[in-house]
Order: structure tokens, then C-alpha cells, then sequence
């Protein structure tokens, strides 16, 4: 038996709680933009009343946000309930009498950059009959209360409830140009269509205004009864309670969805050739149903195809080739055969309806190639246990492990040929150099699949300068026949205890004892270790996560992404370049060895540890080891930061090694605005080198960890002195008082620096611009002043020298 020693990253994190959301349980209602949408009938429970008491709420995934776009709407022009999106923003509330005064008309809007396109958000509004005002009116996004306003009684409002849009006229706020509440004029009829683009699900509708509790908690969860539930969404069909009806009975479903295409299969197997259908294809952009016959030549499907209701017929089968998606909304019968090629992917989409028939699933992936028969590659299985027997689907597997991250020394196991768990990893050894043809058949993991990730007591930190808790290595797996994409997963709040960043197995030698720590490749939100690794997790690949604690890791339905689905690690395919705006990529290299480094400035991350933006590195790694530093002493092989404004930015980095030698720091990629210069300062040879124009080397003459040596400065200020070494141009040192910046950043944390730096600050004291003593804070300590009014303010900074430094800056709070 051959000895299997991988090497772990044993690493050190702090659990930290970003901003994020849970998902829908199904993608829902996909509406296309132009003929797609549900009409709810009149009735007595919804709009046939004086509304008083309601609740709206969906979730929604928008294609396009800048144009107009209806959500929802009951109502017509004269007493509304209404959602939309338009430039940017969702905006919603109700007005009646035709909006025709100010008393009668309230709405509300998002902020710039709540909503983005492919991005599910959860929307809800609540109108509610309170003592005092008489009405209130009130808005969730993501299941937190936004705003509250004095509301209004919406009257009778006839003409249907709409969701996605069909038609009619319609009245907008006509001048929405401030603020996020509006009660101002509105436009006359508008009979634009205005149809939306994109999905809807878990729509609900009650007769009560909800709390904030119950939109909160119950938001991801498929609902089919509660108190005064007059309606609900499930995929393309809404049940509702029916006009004199005291219960939930009715349903309607979603225009053109029960229109059925028949393939027959009679000239070749071009799904979208109409001589193949009994009449005409379907519209392969809309989610129709659609039936499969045993005919004189089988589908192949070699793009996205969107389907609403398939059924398979026996005999029939449905070949799905590299590339291909077939992506399936609401529901499946299959007494046939679906097979996905490698590369190919299948997605079914449902909150609560199951497989049904007795036909196969096959899927086929590749085994990497490799350069020699000891290398191991990390696999799941998309199918259910019982149906993933190892000994099929691996016969000439020589070795087969698995991570037991539950046990106190939480180490590799021999797995044996048991079945597969799903959502498990794990990690095979092929006979010989690889490129054998795997088939998964049987029944697809369905719905969500959550898997128990452990935090094994033996990983505690010996380092006393590590920060960093501790934290669990757990092998896992996508459980699907679809790609998923690693930051839906992350950003889910069901997944709070996992740590953002994943490790994916790309190995590169078959050393004897511990494999290369380079050949695991690091990706978050922030983006990969390599410029060509990206999120995007293949069926059946393998891969490792980090926990803080013992809990566990749910994949959903609506992590799962159309194509992307070619890639397999360790694998010769050509990788997908993701080459993200605000990303740079540095390079510490020895020889032919090289370690790498990524920092990127975006939304949503801060200056601080950020678990979905932030990727800890391994302390235990003492061989070329490169890392920048987080305020708050952690270490970071992938670091973000917020998004790059201000003219200037330090990035102080770290190394360990254990050679001595000739070395060199470069850039392997970026997308940096071109109004910065990106240097690099060696703080002991007292030379700054701009790194957009050639590469750094130079000489470490003694092994270990050095923290102080260099620094990344992104400046808009060209560095002036220059002197000449042979043919280069090496970059002098100067520092003056335009080094001493004071800026605030995204988390209203006032950011005090001296010569690029925050270790040279002694305090910090703040004054109002009378002279006024209002905030005092010792060095590098956060300086959190969210509290303060806007206002300009006099930032006096004494740094460990004792020179003392003023600038003044305005507040805006």
C-alpha cells in the first residue's frame, strides 16, 4: 500500500460575522422579460377589499436593474399596491384615488447598490392598522426593517393581481429625486408593459402585517399555511383563496407554462429544430412543459435550455453534451434516461417536489491527467448513497481515503469501498496516470444536502503571537450534477460557522512525506490565490472548508450555477481567468518556486479579519511562506480591503523561509485603476521599486519570519528621487508630511497613518473646529466614530517620536 501524506492547512481564523443573506429554497418563477407572468384572478381575500391589514413579500433575482420593471402589482392605476425596480433601486408602496394627493399616495425606495443583477434579494411590505397614525406602512430588505411611515387605507382595487406584469396602466412616483420615502406627485396612466426579467419565489401574501420577526425567520422557508395566508408561490403556479372562498384552494399558473411541446425526434437530435417537435420547439428561454418521446433520434442539448415541466417517456433519452445545461424549474418525471457528459450539467429547481419515475441518471466526469500514478484527486458523488458504490464507479481506485474531521486527531482515514455520503469529499488514488471516464448513475442528490463539519480540539494555536481561534478542516463535496458557485454558498447565513475561503486540491508532485502547500488552491470573495482559480466548483469535485465550531454546511438548490462545469481539480483543462476589477496579484519567488499573494479592494470587505473576504495563512507553512498583514495582527494569504478611494494605500506583507538566498517580489496580475502606482518599499535597503514596471530581487540573509520589510503602497503620487544601479532605475526613499493621511473608511472607523504606516502613531486626538476635546484614541487602536454629528473636525496626531501632526477633516455621518 502506497503512503498517503497530505498536507493539511492547519489554520487559525477569527469567526467574523459580514454582512450576508439567506437564499430561496428554489429559483422559483423565471419570467423572461417579455411574455412571462402569473395573474391572480379578483378576489375577496386580496384585492377586492379596503386593505388595511397586508403583507407582500418574495424573494426576487433580477437579469437587469437599470430598466423599468414590475414585480409585483394589484390594482391598476387608481388604488395600487405596487413593486418595481428601476435605475438601480426597488421601489414599493400603495396610493389610492389616483395618487391625486399627498395624504393618499406613499412609497419607498432602496439605496443604490442594495439590489444587483443575478443577485436574490428578499423584499417585504407591511401595511398595517395601528391607533396612531391611522395606517402604517413599513419595508424590509432582507428581512430588516428599512423604513416606517404614516400609511394610508388602500382602497377596492380591481383588475387583477399581477406578479411579473400583463399589461394595463399604471401610475410612478414622477420625481423620486431624494431621500428613500416619497408621498410627491405621480405620472398619469402608463401602459408600458414593463414586464421583469428574472425570478420570483416564495411569494406570499397575508392579511396581516407581519412582524419583523416572523419576515425574518420564516423568509427562506417554503410556507403553505399561517395565519391570514390568503396566497403563496409555489414555482410558476400561485395557490390562493378564491373570490368567496374561506380557504386556500385555488390555483393559477403562469402564462403559457401549460402549453405542451412534444419531441419526436424525426430529423436529428437538434433540440431546437422544429422538424424534430410535433409542432414547433419550444422557447428555450421560457419555462414551458414539455415531453420527451422514444423517437428515431435522441435531444441533445449543447447550451442552456430552460424548461419548466419535463417528462421523459421510456425508452427515450436525453443526452446532455459539454457545455450544456439543462435546467429544469418545477418539475420532472423521468422513465427514461438523462445523461450528462462531462462537462455538462443538469440543474432541477424545487422547494418541495421530488424526482418522479423509474428511469437513470448518468453522469460522466473525467479523471484528471497526471504525470505519474501516486497522485490522489478530491471527489464527491452526485447521486444518493446508496447508489454511489465506490467499487462501481472507481474500479481500479488503488487507494480510496477519507479527512475524519470528527476525531480528536482529525486525520486521513482508509475509507475503503463503502458508498459515498453526499455532500462528502473524498480523496482517490487511480491506477495509473489518469484520464479514465467516471459514470455516476442512480438517483439525484435532491434539495438541499447539508453535511456536519467539525472543529477537532488538536488544531489549538502554539504560536502566542496568533491571534487567530481556532479552527477544523473538513473534506466536502458538491453534491450536484451541476457546477455551484462557491460565493452563494459562503454569503448564505445558513452557512454563518463555515469560513469563507476554500481549498482545492491541484496537485502538482507526488513528493514522499508532506505534498507542496502551493498545490492547494485558495479562493473567497475576494478572489482566488491564483488569478485563474475562481468559485466555481464542479460536479463531483472534491474540496476543503474550515470551521470554527461543530456545525454544519447546507448546499441549496440556488447555489448551483448554468455551465461552468469543465473544470476538475487536479486537472490539465484550461482554467476560467476571473480578472476582477480592484484585484492584484504579487509573486514571491526563489528559483522556479513561487508563492502568491492576492489583495483586493472591494465592497463589503474592511480593514480588519472579514470571513468571507479574508483567507488566513498557515502558520505552520515555514518554506517560502507569503502573507500580508490584517489589523489586528492576523496573517493573510489572501487579503480585502475596502474599496481603493483614497490617493493612498499601504499594504504592509510578511515571509518565512528557510533558505537563504537571491529572491524576488512581482506582479503575476492586476486590474488596479491606472491613476495609482503600485510600489513596493523595502523599509532596510531603504529602495522603493514600481512593480508595474519590472520585478524586485534582492537577497534574504537569514532564515525565519521577517514582518517589517516590505510594504505595498498603491499612491497617486509618483515617488521623484531616482538614482542609477548599472541599467535600473532604483526608486529613492522620500518622506515628508504629505505621507500623514487621515481618512474614514466603510465601517466609520477614522484611519490615521504616517509614512504609510499605523505603527507610528502614539494617539490620536479629535477637536471640533471651536477647540473642543471630543475623542481620544492610543495607537493603533480602532477609532471607531460612528457616534459623532457631521462636521469638520481637527485630527491632532502625536507619533512615537513625539512630532506631532494636524490636519482637519470632514465628517459625514
Amino acid at each position: 500500500m502506497k503512503n498517503i501524506t497530505i498536507y493539511i492547512l492547519y489554520i487559525f481564523i477569527i469567526v467574523y460575522s459580514s454582512l450576508q443573506a439567506q437564499i430561496p429554497c428554489s429559483a422559483g418563477f423565471e419570467a423572461n422579460g417579455t411574455n412571462d407572468y402569473i395573474t391572480i384572478p379578483n378576489t375577496d381575500a386580496i384585492n377586492l377589499q379596503n386593505t388595511k391589514n397586508r403583507t407582500v413579500e418574495f424573494w426576487f433575482k433580477p437579469s437587469d436593474i437599470t430598466t423599468r420593471q414590475v414585480l409585483y402589482e394589484e390594482g391598476a392605476q387608481v388604488n395600487v399596491i405596487l413593486f418595481y425596480i428601476e435605475a438601480g433601486r426597488i421601489y414599493l408602496g400603495g396610493y389610492r384615488n389616483n395618487a391625486d394627493t399627498a395624504a393618499r399616495r406613499r412609497f419607498f425606495r432602496s439605496e443604490l447598490g442594495e439590489i444587483t443583477v443575478d443577485k436574490w434579494t428578499h423584499v417585504a411590505l407591511t401595511i398595517e392598522d395601528t391607533a396612531s397614525p391611522d395606517v402604517t406602512f413599513r419595508w424590509y430588505l432582507d428581512g430588516v426593517e428599512k423604513d416606517q411611515q404614516d400609511g394610508l387605507q388602500v382602497s377596492t382595487h380591481s383588475g387583477n393581481i399581477s406578479i411579473g406584469r400583463n399589461g394595463g396602466a399604471v401610475r410612478y412616483p414622477t420625481s423620486f429625486s431624494s431621500g428613500s420615502t416619497y408621498n410627491g406627485a405621480f405620472s398619469g396612466q402608463n401602459n408600458v408593459d414593463n414586464n421583469f426579467d428574472g425570478n420570483i419565489s416564495l411569494l406570499r401574501i397575508w392579511n396581516v402585517a407581519r412582524t419583523a420577526a416572523e419576515i425574518d425567520t420564516n423568509k427562506s422557508t417554503y410556507l403553505t399555511a399561517g395565519t391570514s395566508l390568503v396566497a403563496y408561490q409555489d414555482g410558476d403556479q400561485v395557490n390562493y383563496e378564491a373570490n368567496g372562498a374561506s380557504s386556500i384552494a385555488a390555483t393559477t399558473t403562469a402564462n403559457g407554462s401549460n402549453t405542451s411541446y412534444t419531441w419526436n425526434g424525426g430529423t436529428s437530435s437538434d433540440f431546437s429544430n422544429d422538424t424534430n417537435w410535433a409542432a414547433t420547439s419550444p422557447e428555450v428561454s421560457k419555462t414551458q412543459t414539455v415531453v420527451i418521446q422514444n423517437g428515431s433520434n435522441n435531444p441533445e442539448i449543447t447550451s442552456e435550455v430552460k424548461i419548466g415541466r419535463l417528462t421523459i417517456e421510456a425508452g427515450a433519452e436525453v443526452v446532455v453534451k459539454s457545455g450544456g445545461t439543462l435546467n429544469i424549474f418545477y418539475g420532472l418525471t423521468n422513465n427514461g434516461t438523462i445523461t450528462v457528459e462531462d462537462g455538462g450539467a443538469l440543474i432541477f429547481n424545487s422547494c418541495n417536489a421530488t424526482i418522479a419515475g423509474s428511469g437513470d441518471f448518468n453522469i460522466k466526469r473525467a479523471t484528471p491527467n497526471y504525470s505519474g500514478n501516486d497522485f490522489y484527486s478530491y471527489w464527491s458523488s452526485p447521486v444518493i448513497a446508496t447508489d454511489s458504490n465506490i467499487a462501481t464507479v472507481f474500479p481500479d481506485a488503488e487507494l480510496i481515503y477519507r479527512f475524519d474531521a470528527s476525531s480528536t486527531n482529525s486525520d486521513w482515514a482508509f475509507h475503503g469501498t463503502a458508498d459515498f455520503n453526499p455532500g462528502v469529499g473524498y480523496a482517490i488514488q487511480n491506477e495509473g496516470v489518469g484520464g479514465q471516464l467516471r459514470t455516476f448513475t442512480g438517483k439525484l442528490n435532491e434539495g438541499d444536502v447539508v453535511v456536519n463539519v467539525f472543529n477537532s480540539s488538536n488544531l489549538a494555536s502554539t504560536d502566542p503571537d496568533n491571534v487567530w481561534s481556532t479552527s477544523g478542516d473538513n473534506l466536502v463535496g458538491n453534491p450536484y450534477f451541476s457546477a455551484i458557485d462557491w460565493d452563494l454558498v459562503s454569503a448564505d447565513t445558513d452557512n454563518a460557522d463555515i469560513d469563507g475561503t476554500i481549498y482545492l486540491w491541484n496537485q502538482n508532485t507526488a513528493e514522499v512525506g508532506d505534498n507542496n502547500v502551493s498545490d492547494y488552491l485558495q479562493y473567497n470573495a475576494t478572489g482566488g490565490l491564483s488569478n485563474t482559480t475562481t468559485g466555481k466548483i464542479g460536479s463531483g469535485q472534491g474540496f476543503f472548508v474550515r470551521t470554527s465550531t461543530n456545525s454544519t454546511l447546507t448546499f441549496k438548490t440556488t447555489h448551483q450555477i448554468v455551465a461552468n462545469n469543465t473544470q476538475f481539480y487536479k486537472s490539465d483543462k484550461a482554467k476560467v481567468t476571473e480578472k476582477r476589477e480592484g484585484r492584484s496579484w504579487f509573486t514571491f519567488n526563489k528559483g522556479n518556486k513561487t508563492n502568491t499573494l492576492l489583495v483586493g479592494f472591494l465592497k463589503g470587505a474592511t480593514n480588519r479579519y472579514d470571513r468571507l473576504y479574508d483567507a488566513p495563512f498557515d502558520i505552520s507553512q515555514k518554506s517560502m511562506g507569503f502573507y500580508s498583514h490584517v489589523r489586528g495582527g492576523a496573517k493573510a494569504s489572501i487579503q480585502g480591503l475596502p474599496v481603493l478611494k483614497r490617493d493612498k494605500k499601504v499594504v504592509k506583507l510578511g515571509f518565512v523561509v528557510d533558505e537563504l538566498g537571491e529572491y524576488s517580489i512581482g506582479i503575476q496580475d492586476e486590474k488596479i485603476d491606472e491613476d495609482y502606482y503600485i510600489y513596493l518599499r523595502d523599509t532596510e535597503a531603504k529602495k522603493t521599486v514600481d512593480l508595474r514596471q519590472r520585478d524586485y530581487t534582492f537577497t534574504i540573509d537569514t532564515v525565519g519570519e521577517n514582518n517589517t520589510r516590505f510594504k505595498i503602497i498603491y499612491t497617486k503620487d509618483k515617488r521623484r528621487a531616482t538614482k542609477k544601479t548599472g541599467k535600473e532605475a532604483i526608486l529613492v526613499e522620500e518622506v515628508d508630511s504629505e505621507d500623514f493621511a487621515v481618512y474614514v473608511d466603510g465601517a466609520k472607523e477614522l484611519i490615521v497613518e504616517y509614512d504609510f504606516d499605523v505603527d507610528n502613531i502614539k494617539d490620536v486626538t479629535l477637536y471640533t473646529i471651536q477647540g473642543r476635546k471630543v475623542k481620544t484614541f492610543l495607537g493603533t487602536d480602532a477609532k471607531n466614530i460612528s457616534n459623532l454629528k457631521t462636521g469638520t473636525y481637527i485630527v491632532n496626531t502625536t507619533l512615537i517620536d513625539n512630532r506631532n501632526f494636524t490636519k482637519k477633516i470632514l465628517i459625514a455621518n
